[in-house]
């Protein structure tokens, strides 16, 4: 009986997974352009957050004589948005290595 309703139960997963790859399948072009282009808008958010941290320091470099406050609180502003624009661009490495195969299927599909 317990056999039976494990054989039941793997039955009703494979089911499941099936139809969710034939849903996959028939998305895939989509699927895959809609994972390039979210893993290329991360690199375009990285270097927004480094570009703007470094527009934010050439700003400071030229109010320094408002005092050590008006300082504290620009250093801490471009600190958050320098640590958030690197770690962005670490995640888009790992994304762009973990999914090429995908890259290369959009280039050949022509989804660029």
């Amino acid at each position: 009986m317990v056999e039976k309703d494990a054989e039941r139960d793997t039955a009703e997963e494979i089911t499941d997974l099936n139809t969710l790859f034939e849903e996959m399948l028939s998305d895939a072009r989509t699927i895959s352009r809609d994972l390039t282009e979210g893993i290329t808008n991360t690199r375009v958010a990285a270097t927004l957050a480094i570009v703007i941290t470094l527009i934010q320091l050439l700003v400071l470099k030229d109010n320094l004589w408002r005092g050590p406050l008006y300082v504290s609180v620009w250093a801490i502003g471009f600190t958050i948005i320098l640590y958030h624009g690197v770690r962005l661009l670490q995640r888009y490495q790992l994304l762009k290595d973990r999914y090429a195969r995908f890259f290369e299927i959009n280039r050949e599909l022509g989804n660029e």
